[in-house]
């Protein structure tokens, strides 16, 4: 009524302490000392968002079950408030095998009166963990019948594992031929999708179980050589034969024959591979003798006896003991060249035969000679007087020549003559006759 001398509030300043309603009482004083009190209430308010503040992008890995995890300290990087920040989440804080790469994760930071705000970074989550690789226990694989053989990644796995996932398995060796029999190590390599590789190793033995093929050639004659043997061989009785991979060996079970095996024989060829294998085949040879025994004179050839002193026969032989039969005919009583044939048949059939000349001579004179013996151009021939006739014959009988004349003392050309051995025959008077050989050669 007089005048208000002053005016005063129980409380005028406000901090984080004081959000929310606030009893403030003010007092009005007149210059009299009167004085009177109303109140009202003040609500403070926080209306400041705290201010956000995330780390910079990072790298979290993958443990051995595939799992990763963080929480919002590992986002926060000293976010702030005014009042106080009261929580602090993250919208992904676990992360498995899915999540492998980069990750936007977002930090939201509130304070007591509510306010808030984000910020966000990149998470990038690895897998360095390799995979656990298991092989099987070493096994053996057979080659088929064109010498391979196959296997795969899967036949090598016993069960590999990885934290997230296997992306792939690969071998370093998964085709077999027949250069790869016995052991091999073969490698598998197991990779997850983050390239982490690991490797184990098994021995794969590769066998050959396939038989070869055996083919014999068809009967067959085997002629025995003039030294009455013959050999063959093991590959000679093979007809082509083959095996999925390569022969090492064929053997025969009789490779050698001589005249106690003329006749028939079974041969048995025997087929080996590399792998071991072995099968069979066979055939029939037959022996044969071609040659015929060797009779070899023993004595003169000719033999000239004198009339009246009787004949004393010769004795053959043959290389093989093969009996020798004489045709021989009786001249004692008469003068002349006679032939008589030695002959000899072999155990096979086969015959040959030579003649001795028995000369039977008059105790006169009969008796010409030839020079130069061997002849290449020419020969001469001188004779006795009672020489009246000369005949040539080769050694096939035939006669080829023949000169008559009171004197045959004379030289012969053998321009015309081949080459080999030839016999002269001369008549004497008044019926003698001498055999005598003469060789040309040019």
């Amino acid at each position: 009524n007089c005048g208000i001398t002053s005016m005063s509030i129980d409380k005028g300043s406000f901090d984080c302490a004081d959000l929310g309603a606030n009893t403030v009482t003010l007092t009005v004083t007149d210059a009299s000392g009167n004085s009177h009190s109303c109140s009202t209430t003040v609500t403070v308010e926080d209306s400041i968002d705290p201010v956000t503040t995330c780390v910079t992008p990072f790298t979290i890995q993958l443990d051995g079950t595939g799992s990763a995890s963080i929480t919002a300290v590992d986002i926060d990087n000293g976010s702030t408030d005014n009042c106080g920040i009261t929580s602090m989440s993250i919208d992904k804080g676990s992360f498995d095998c899915a999540d492998l790469g980069a990750n936007t994760v977002t930090l939201t930071v509130t304070d007591a009166s509510g306010n808030s705000h984000s910020c966000s970074t990149t998470v990038t989550i690895e897998d360095r963990i390799d995979p656990v690789a298991a092989c099987v226990v070493p096994f053996t694989i057979q080659l088929d019948g064109t010498g391979s053989a196959s296997i795969t990644a899967v036949d090598i796995d016993n069960g590999s594992t990885d934290n997230c996932a296997i992306a792939s398995m690969s071998i370093d060796k998964g085709s077999f031929d027949c250069t790869d029999l016995g052991a091999n190590t073969v490698t598998l390599t197991v990779t997850d999708a983050s390239g982490n590789s690991h490797s184990c190793s098994t021995t794969v033995t590769v066998e050959d179980s396939i038989d070869p093929i055996a083919a014999c050639v068809v009967p067959f004659t085997l002629e025995l050589d003039p030294t009455g043997n013959a050999i063959i061989t093991a590959e000679s009785i093979s007809d082509n034969s083959t095996d999925n991979c390569t022969i090492s060996t064929f053997e025969i079970d009789k490779s050698t024959f001589n005249l106690s095996d003329v006749g028939e024989h079974t041969i048995t060829l025997s087929v080996t591979d590399i792998g071991g294998n072995t099968t069979t085949c066979s055939t029939v040879v037959t022996v044969i003798d071609v040659t015929p025994p060797v009779i070899t004179l023993l004595g003169d050839n000719p033999q000239i006896i004198t009339l009246g002193d009787g004949y004393t026969e010769l004795g053959a032989e043959t290389n093989d003991g093969s009996p020798i039969n004489i045709d021989a005919s009786s001249f004692v009583d008469y003068t002349g060249d006679y032939i008589i044939t030695y002959s000899a048949t072999d155990a096979s059939g086969n015959t040959s035969q030579v003649t001795r000349i028995v000369q039977v001579r008059d105790p006169i004179d009969v008796y010409f000679e030839i020079y130069p013996n061997p002849a290449s151009d020419f020969f001469t021939i001188i004779g006795f007087d009672n020489l009246k006739a000369l005949e040539v014959y080769d050694m096939g009988g035939r006669k080829i020549h023949s000169y008559i004349g009171e004197s045959l003392t004379r030289s012969i050309s053998v321009e015309d003559f081949q080459e080999g051995v030839y016999w002269l025959k001369g008549y004497f008077y008044p019926k003698e006759s001498l055999f005598r050989r003469v060789v040309i050669k040019h």
